[in-house]
């Protein structure tokens, strides 16, 4: 269809849009996000085919398992990224990374802020990762050793800057004793948090992999994107709790790129909404960029000859 090339371009432009409302603070078109969502959604539908599926020949004895499940996986996919963009629409645009801020709320409410935050991320994943399983892609050993030591290093990451962060509470509250009572469960809350994010990294992480064994370049860099966002996300769990005055404002290694500028009280939430929203857009387009062909029905089989 000769539309079809348009609809990637048009959900760009609307991410854009809601990039913009999100920067300036004040949304220009709330639906924008759940817009471009559904645009990406419409290219795959509109593909006819499925992507990385059917499987190579050494699996293809399954293929009523195959095709005509998988490729409903992308629209499925993207249609839990618009229930979020829906969920959060309009009034979380502005505030939907308000666990930067410094003061935290309720311990539990961190929790289940960070849960409406990478549910929908971690459900794509998921799918997209289980789909080119499916398909047959098993990263070779190079890919494998990277997968593995890229998994290491942010869950180090994680861990090392927990450490310091908390170390540096617990000295404040051995100089201090009566300064932030309640920073003990806020510290357990963003622990319990923080392994949310950090499970969207590692999924998508394994989605790197997976893509790189299919020779999906571009959908593969959308996973990476993915990945930064996790980290951004992880960086501000973990700064969340009551904060010595030398560490305020410090951020982290990945969160300080989003600190705010002077003008611009949503700056930080743009640009990680920039990096998700252009995540998504790449790992659409490259996974139907360049391939014409169709998966046959699997009821109606090709006929050997005539």
């Amino acid at each position: 269809m000769r539309y079809r090339t348009m609809l990637p371009a048009a959900a760009g432009i609307l991410a854009v849009v809601h990039v913009v409302g999100i920067f300036v603070d004040e949304p220009l078109l709330p639906q924008a996000e759940m817009l471009a969502l559904l645009l990406l959604a419409a290219y795959a539908l509109s593909a006819g085919y499925t992507p990385v599926i059917p499987a190579p020949p050494a699996v293809s004895s399954t293929p009523d398992l195959a095709v005509p499940v998988v490729r409903w996986v992308v629209p499925v996919a993207l249609t839990t990224l618009m229930v979020d963009a829906w969920h959060s629409m309009p009034i979380a645009d502005a505030r939907r990374l308000a666990f930067l801020a410094v003061d935290p709320p309720d311990p539990a409410l961190v929790v289940t802020a960070e849960v409406r935050e990478n549910w929908a991320g971690m459900v794509f994943v998921s799918m997209l990762a289980l789909t080119a399983r499916l398909g047959g892609g098993r990263p070779g050993r190079p890919a494998t050793v990277g997968m593995v030591l890229a998994a290491v290093l942010v869950t180090g990451y994680a861990f090392v800057r927990s450490v310091a962060e908390y170390t540096e509470v617990w000295e404040l509250r051995r100089q201090h004793p009566g300064v932030d009572g309640d920073s003990l469960a806020r510290i357990a809350a963003t622990g319990v948090a923080g392994l949310l994010p950090l499970a969207l990294a590692l999924g998508a992480i394994v989605l790197v992999a997976l893509l790189l064994a299919h020779r999906l370049r571009l959908a593969a860099g959308g996973a990476v994107l993915l990945v930064l966002v996790a980290l951004i996300r992880v960086d501000a769990v973990i700064g969340s709790p009551p904060q010595p005055p030398h560490l305020i404002d410090r951020g982290g290694v990945f969160t300080a790129a989003t600190q705010t500028v002077p003008g611009f009280a949503a700056h930080g939430p743009a640009m990680v909404a920039a990096l998700e929203l252009a995540a998504y857009l790449l790992l659409v387009v490259g996974l139907y960029a360049g391939r014409t062909g169709r998966s046959p029905a699997p009821d109606r089989p090709e006929p050997v000859g005539t």
